[in-house]
């Protein structure tokens, strides 16, 4: 007995050593104000200063900014630390403390790998939007989140989870949004959700899981998005139409001989006001419904050819009406402009900013096209610096977005495009600024409509800005052609 007491005693000894001599990096944290900073809303770009490597366990002993005087103003705080490879694995201590009063927290693109409660416990109850994509995480303790109350909104795509525990929302009963995609997730627990009787969008996409249980939804009867493309699942044994208000649900690149996606409810009737458009588009549900018969029991095609044709031209018809283009349209004419460019403003050592504009722009009646550019984009994105393009234009700015300027800026991080007579944003019109733009500014111009995938391609969009523009309900018209998808 001796002997036991004697080494357990070595151990405790050992180990509390060891903690004590563990080396400890202390680090500052420095912000910059957005300049999208406003009245109502304070935006923070930070990051951490002297990290040298993941395998140091820092702490966060100084800040740059007064949280104190930023939460005296009754501000909507968004914080985004966005790392880099020498970012820690584990989540800095303290640094939690140092934006306590945020409401919206990003701390992506990193090697973290383990996170606990203590780690978001001092973020409280103000937070109701916490992202931790693009990183390294392995594993999400039960309780990780317990006293985030308010959190509606989790963000941890793009790790290596291979598992939710299903305690894991128990307090937070207002959680209304999970995004996982990108994991090695192999199964989604039907009590997952149990506590959650407001949540309503789910994206799994891309992922491991090969059952879809029935009663996953069982105490969401608000659901609206459920995402579950490119997985392993070879049944669906749901009936969608107990969820009233649900738009989407996609199943496409699944493992069943049929890949599905519903659009349901008509969602897109709302989103139209021409009425030829409206005699179109109501042939979606006809489509809808076609599509449920071909891949009824268990993915098993039942149809001829003759139903293959018909199903093909309703796609046709609603396609054409997505992307709001019409024959009159494809018959205007289009004048090239070329895009001129200021000098470079370096705003820090990370960040490079340019004004632009369009030359020989003659009437806002005529569609544009780019065909020529004084801006060297190849260079700015070899200097993998964050690029800043803002265009602010004037009355005789086209009302339709300029054909090849996204393609023109590919690799532009923030986009801003203002007051100019643009009425409309079509298919295509923005794909081609690709996976590095992060912010996007459409604000004061004269925006009328959407198309539902505009956004197709900007997988890294973290902020869209419409304000002051002619958008009837536009909240509600991203809910109904979910102008979102195919960012998430």
């Amino acid at each position: 007995m001796r002997k036991l007491i004697v080494f357990l005693a070595a151990i405790i000894h050992l180990s509390a050593h060891a903690a004590v001599v563990d080396p400890v990096n202390e680090v500052a944290i420095n912000c910059d104000p957005s300049k999208y900073s406003d009245d109502e809303y304070e935006y923070l770009e930070c990051f951490l200063i002297e990290v040298k490597s993941p395998k140091d366990k820092v702490v966060v002993t100084s800040s740059s900014i007064n949280m104190d005087t930023i939460n005296s103003s009754n501000k909507t705080i968004h914080v985004d630390i966005t790392g880099n490879v020498n970012y820690p694995e584990y989540f800095p201590k303290n640094l939690a403390a140092y934006f306590k009063g945020t409401h919206t927290f990003r701390y992506k693109e990193t090697p973290l790998k383990f996170i606990k409660r203590e780690d978001f416990k001092d973020l409280g109850s103000t937070l109701t939007l916490l992202n931790l994509g693009e990183s390294e995480i392995e594993d999400i303790p039960y309780d990780a989140f317990y006293d985030l109350t308010n959190l509606v909104y989790l963000d941890i795509s793009d790790n290596r989870l291979k598992n939710l525990d299903t305690r894991l929302f128990l307090n937070s009963p207002k959680f209304n949004s999970l995004f996982i995609r990108s994991n090695e997730i192999t199964e989604i627990h039907p009590d997952l959700l149990n506590s959650c009787p407001e949540f309503y969008v789910l994206y799994a996409g891309f992922n491991k899981i090969e059952e879809f249980h029935e009663d996953l939804f069982k105490s969401n009867p608000k659901m609206w998005v459920i995402s579950m493309r490119h997985n392993r699942i070879k049944n669906i044994p749901i009936d969608f139409n107990r969820f009233t208000e649900l738009h989407v649900a996609d199943f496409t690149h699944n493992g069943g001989t049929c890949d599905t996606m519903y659009f349901m409810n008509q969602p897109y009737v709302e989103y139209y006001n021409d009425e030829e458009q409206k005699k179109w588009i109501k042939t979606v549900p006809d489509f809808q419904k076609k599509i449920k018969e071909v891949c009824r029991d268990d993915f098993q095609f039942k149809f001829n050819l003759f139903e293959m044709w018909k199903l093909i031209f309703i796609l046709a018809l609603f396609l054409q009406c997505s992307t709001h283009a019409s024959v009159f349209e494809l018959l205007q004419p289009i004048a090239e402009v070329s895009l001129t460019c200021g000098p470079i403003t370096f705003i820090d050592s990370y960040t490079e900013s340019l004004d632009c504009s369009l030359k020989d722009v003659k009437s806002s009646n005529i569609e544009v096209a780019v065909t020529s550019s004084d801006v060297d984009m190849a260079g700015l994105i070899s200097r993998e610096n964050f690029v800043n393009i803002d265009i602010t234009g004037d009355d005789k700015y086209p009302e339709y977005f300029p054909k090849h300027l996204a393609k023109t800026l590919k690799g532009t991080t923030t986009f801003t495009y203002t007051k100019t007579p643009l009425k409309v944003i079509k298919r295509g019109d923005l794909t081609d600024f690709g996976t590095k733009l992060y912010i996007l500014s459409l604000a004061d111009n004269k925006i009328e409509d959407i198309a539902y995938d505009a956004l197709h391609g900007l997988t890294k969009l973290r902020n869209l800005i419409l304000s002051n523009n002619k958008l009837n309900d536009s909240g509600e018209k991203c809910r109904n052609c979910i102008l979102f998808f195919y960012l998430l």
